[in-house]
């Protein structure tokens, strides 16, 4: 077999391996490829959002709130010192944002990993089997949410089971 067809062959049998174990590593963590995509397990970016990473990038820190079909994002750029707000996938204002004063690591899960009616085991297969380091309640007018803090700098809440809020956290590197 000659050397190009080998090349071709190694690549094809690591795309098979990498989807049948369903991760794929990224930079200094594990994250599943099933929220990388649109579809099923994630939801589909829309056009503002490709606009806004095509310029910008991925945000650095981000907040997803889930109601129902609603979801309000807000995408944090600390280097660009903006923010991005987005209603439903369209893109409704942009703020400014402080920069950080400090060296940070952000985490490399995207908002689009995380979907409308996401059930806590669903958390769990993007954030590669986690435990939560802090768990506990808030009050709001929906009710009690539970707030689940995980090492992968990812807060999520709760309603019956429900994701309904998702939020990444920056972590000072030493």
């Amino acid at each position: 077999m000659n050397k190009r067809l080998m090349a071709i062959v190694i690549v094809l049998l690591s795309l098979i391996v990498v989807s049948l174990a369903g991760y794929i590593i990224l930079d200094q963590g594990i994250v599943s490829i099933a929220g990388l995509f649109s579809g099923k397990d994630g939801e589909a970016l829309s056009e503002d959002q490709r606009k806004v990473i095509k310029k910008m990038g991925y945000p650095d820190v981000f907040v997803v709130m889930m109601e129902n079909d609603d979801r309000r994002e807000i995408w944090t750029y600390f280097s660009k010192e903006i923010n991005c707000v987005f209603i439903n996938g369209k893109l409704s204002s942009l703020k400014e944002q402080k920069p950080l004063n400090q060296n940070f690591h952000y985490t490399k899960i995207r908002p689009a990993q995380f979907f409308n009616g996401m059930m806590e085991e669903d958390v769990i297969k993007i954030l590669s089997n986690p435990t939560a380091i802090t768990e506990g309640t808030i009050e709001t007018v929906e009710g009690k949410v539970k707030i689940f803090d995980y090492f992968d700098q990812v807060r999520v809440g709760m309603v019956d089971g429900q994701v309904v809020y998702v939020q990444t956290l920056p972590f000072a590197l030493r």
